[in-house]
């Protein structure tokens, strides 16, 4: 006989407590660790289709704001792909700051984005122990380098910033290792293939003897 469990009050005159992490560098390193490690099946394929989602919902924000609709585009080279939206861009201060910081997002509370949760945009280090960030944001153009240090810790560091009167948004660079990029075309395809983004994708120096069969 299965027993019967009757609701319960609880009470209690102590202040209620919400969960909190501290700020140990172990607990920090091994959550890092499983972010970036354990949470893709597919690593390859997820990196790609984290950063392109990124890059949609960068486009939706800023239609929201000025109704215009914007592309995602897409440029696959034999071992890397670049991806690009034409969003605001992020500042100086955010990509330093809080671009490596684990669920710190952008794009809280709106159901209309993909992602929400902070944890997408480092995909690629699950990858690959390093990518690429660049973001247009107000005139200046900045590129910065996301990377996994001697400790296992997410780090970024700037490379270059100059002054540009490119359009705003940010573009992320993927460098694939030699045993995933013989697929990397077939994981863009999968991503892209009867999605709801308006997309670019410009193969015009993809050059790889084992092209998938779509392309024929």
């Amino acid at each position: 006989m299965k027993p019967q469990i009757q609701p319960r009050q609880i009470i209690s005159n102590s202040e209620s407590k919400k969960f909190k992490l501290h700020d140990s560098p172990v607990l920090l390193r091994h959550l890092t660790q499983l972010v970036v490690t354990q949470q893709y099946s597919n690593p390859a394929l997820a990196a790609i289709r984290e950063i392109v989602s990124n890059a949609y919902d960068a486009n939706l924000e800023a239609q929201k704001q000025d109704g215009v609709e914007r592309q995602v585009d897409i440029k696959v080279l034999p071992d890397r792909i670049i991806v690009r939206d034409y969003g605001f861009g992020l500042s100086q201060a955010w990509m330093l700051e809080e671009y490596i910081s684990i669920t710190k997002s952008t794009k809280h509370d709106d159901q209309d984005f993909i992602g929400a949760k902070g944890i997408g945009r480092l995909a690629p280090l699950a990858l690959s122990k390093q990518y690429f960030v660049t973001s247009i944001h107000d005139g200046i153009k900045s590129t910065y380098c996301v990377y996994l240090n001697e400790d296992s810790e997410i780090a970024i560091s700037e490379w270059d910033n100059e002054t540009t009167d490119e359009p705003s948004g940010l573009e992320v660079t993927i460098i694939y290792p030699n045993n995933s990029s013989e697929y990397l075309l077939d994981y863009v395809y999968h991503v892209v293939e009867g999605t709801r983004y308006k997309v670019n994708l410009d193969l015009s120096d993809y050059k790889h003897p084992k092209n998938p069969t779509w392309l024929s």
